[in-house]
């Protein structure tokens, strides 16, 4: 990073790199709800092109987040919280040190954020609990398709009555 220019404050380029972040967590969640559906209709040409484009945005939310850190470092030293600070510092206690319309615009893009980002969660655990349930539902069907729990009869073309040695569905079409 390049030191700011005099009279520059990292404060607005934070504020920017915010604004960018809740928009890619917006984009995020349409992704997610996308998926949801997807998932509804078992249409899994849409899944893979979500799955896809979730990846993408994935490392470009991690690039802005690995950006965000260095900027909140930046910004504590102008507003003079100590750099060696060991715990993070939180965006609201940032906000604290700075003053009015700066402070307020970065505590509601701060809410806004953090709302998206929980929503982004939900949607994420509801998705895992779907995927859990179906993965148990395709497990049951495939064990139901590729077991015989006894050895079903058959008839021979002459119509005598024989045992198959328990022919299972996919040995049996496949």
């Amino acid at each position: 990073m390049t030191t700011a220019a005099p009279g520059h404050s990292r404060i607005g380029d934070l504020v920017h790199l915010l604004v960018q972040m809740r928009d890619l967590y917006g984009d995020m969640q349409e992704i997610l709800e996308a998926k949801l559906e997807a998932m509804k209709r078992a249409d899994s040409d849409r899944l893979n092109d979500l799955a896809a484009r979730e990846r993408r945005l994935v490392e470009r939310i991690r690039e802005r987040d690995g950006l965000r850190r260095q900027l909140v470092a930046l910004v504590c030293q102008e507003v003079g919280i100590g750099a060696g600070s060991e715990r993070a510092v939180t965006l609201t206690e940032l906000a604290s040190r700075i003053q009015e319309p700066r402070r307020g615009h970065l505590l509601s893009l701060s809410q806004s954020l953090r709302d998206v980002v929980m929503k982004v969660g939900e949607t994420n655990r509801i998705i895992g609990t779907v995927s859990d349930v179906m993965l148990k539902h395709f497990g049951k069907v495939y064990e139901a398709m590729t077991s015989c729990p006894e050895d079903p009869g058959v008839y021979s073309a002459k119509g005598v009555s024989s045992r198959n040695g328990g022919r299972i569905l996919f040995s049996t079409v496949g």
